[in-house]
């Protein structure tokens, strides 16, 4: 089966958009407003000569995977949904999983990278795991009824 590479000039990416277009924006939204609160973690909260508590500490450490996590797949699943509807094979079950397993794989990839400079972090590994788990759980709860077919 060929697929045409050049989707964004089809009407019928239009007509998916438009589907669930309410819903789209819903995950934009969601993406931005994580991606906005790890440029505020890490360009004004961790940026600022503050003294922490551990706590705090900690928490500006891994919050920026969570929120990078969560948003990512986000972002991920919008383009697989509407890729694999275009190529008519499109699963729910299988954008999720495509969403979640490249986000997670390419996060923890990114922290063994970085262990030449920093050490591996395994709280790091945690709070991705779980900002991909977040966007998961909002996703069935968007796309649910897409589950059922």
């Amino acid at each position: 089966m060929k697929i045409d590479l050049d989707i964004f000039k089809k009407k019928e990416v239009e007509r998916i958009i438009k589907t669930d277009k309410a819903k789209y924006i819903l995950l934009t939204l969601w993406e931005l407003l994580l991606m906005g609160c790890v440029v505020y973690i890490q360009y004004f909260l961790r940026a600022k000569e503050t003294a922490y508590s551990y706590t705090e500490t900690f928490l500006l450490g891994t919050l920026p995977s969570l929120f990078g996590a969560a948003a990512f797949v986000s972002v991920l699943f919008i383009y697989h949904k509407i890729y694999t509807m275009l190529s008519g094979r499109y699963k729910l079950r299988h954008s999720i999983i495509f969403s979640f397993v490249f986000t997670f794989f390419g996060f923890l990839l990114w922290e063994i990278i970085r262990m030449g400079l920093y050490p591996f972090d395994k709280y790091d590994i945690l709070m991705t795991f779980a900002g991909c788990v977040i966007s998961v759980v909002l996703i069935i709860v968007l796309f649910g009824r897409d589950l059922e077919k």
